[in-house]
């Protein structure tokens, strides 16, 4: 049956859509945070805060015909060869990410974390598209693609300063990091393939969170953690949001990825976390110390990247038109 067609946000408007959606990231993170410390485990908080994002996007497959269509379709995409088992397996980039989080954290400190994450998000974000492994096709590693990239990780490392307190570089646990950032952006371009196929972003985001949910919950029942210490989601709802930020994150993602890239949309939820994680800091600021300097430069280099990435991407967008 015909569908009628449906229009692309313009890039403007994506690109706008994917730094709020960044934005959220960095409260996301900050419940996360929370929860974790209050757990007394990064793994078990985050198996947590998932259940409320799992029940959430459960409640809008069933509830819609359309996306209740596209989970049934998949067998048949499958067979017809229009779908691969594998792009099923986005949610383990999310499930990783905070594993990595978990082991590597205590080992490198935050801010060589995140430089190492953002590094192997970004790099792998180019050869994904390369490889046209996301929705959009193949986007071919432009010297302004390139350029946007370099001033993006610069950009991070300027904002988190993870040499002022002298660096613990342990090749093992950057390389972890470096990894689950490359599994993060095979996240993107999958989710983004299954959205396409099925027709509902809503279905690649529920599959989602049930493989990425899976993988944390089989870890945290493996390692026992202890849930006694966890705060009330009735007298504290606001450390569980961390999980429908996620669903709401994976569902528009599934989306913009299509218009914008792998890579582009990486840069631009990049920017958006960095300024959440300012604002964060400057309205509601923890025992961390006074922001600097640095970080607003951080912070403006970052959409330094994003003007320099989409505007390659406005002109190669003349010349390619997606599936």
């Amino acid at each position: 049956m015909a569908k009628g067609r449906r229009r692309k946000p313009t890039n403007t408007a994506a690109i706008a859509l994917g730094g709020f959606i960044g934005l959220l990231v960095s409260v996301q993170g900050r419940a996360n945070a929370t929860l974790a410390r209050d757990v007394g485990d990064a793994i078990g908080g985050a198996a947590l805060g998932f259940i409320l994002g799992w029940v959430i996007i459960t409640i809008l497959l069933v509830s819609n015909a359309q996306h209740r269509a596209g989970l049934r379709a998949i067998p048949s995409l499958f067979r017809a060869g229009e779908l691969k088992w594998w792009l099923l397996l986005g949610g383990l980039g999310g499930a990783t990410l905070v594993a990595s989080q978990g082991f590597a954290v205590p080992v490198l400190g935050v801010s060589l974390f995140t430089v190492a994450l953002v590094a192997g998000q970004i790099t792998s974000s180019l050869e994904v598209d390369r490889l046209g492994l996301g929705p959009s096709g193949r986007l071919h590693p432009s010297r302004f693609r390139v350029f946007a990239s370099v001033i993006s990780v610069i950009a991070v490392v300027i904002a988190v300063d993870p040499f002022s307190g002298g660096v613990n570089f342990q090749p093992v646990a950057v390389f972890v990091c470096l990894f689950a950032g490359t599994l993060v952006s095979a996240q993107q371009a999958f989710n983004g393939r299954v959205a396409m196929a099925t027709g509902s972003p809503i279905t690649a985001a529920w599959m989602n969170f049930t493989v990425g949910g899976i993988m944390l919950w089989t870890l945290t029942l493996i390692r026992q953690v202890d849930f006694s210490t966890a705060p009330s989601p009735l007298q504290q709802p606001y450390l569980y949001v961390g999980g429908l930020i996620g669903a709401t994150f994976v569902a528009v993602a599934s989306r913009l990825v299509r218009t914008l890239g792998v890579l582009l949309l990486s840069l631009t939820s990049i920017a958006g976390q960095l300024l959440g994680a300012v604002l964060l800091d400057v309205f509601l600021p923890t025992q961390r110390g006074a922001l600097t300097n640095w970080e607003f430069v951080g912070v403006v280099l970052t959409f330094v990247a994003v003007l320099v990435g989409s505007e390659r991407f406005k002109r190669r967008q003349k010349y390619l038109r997606t599936p």
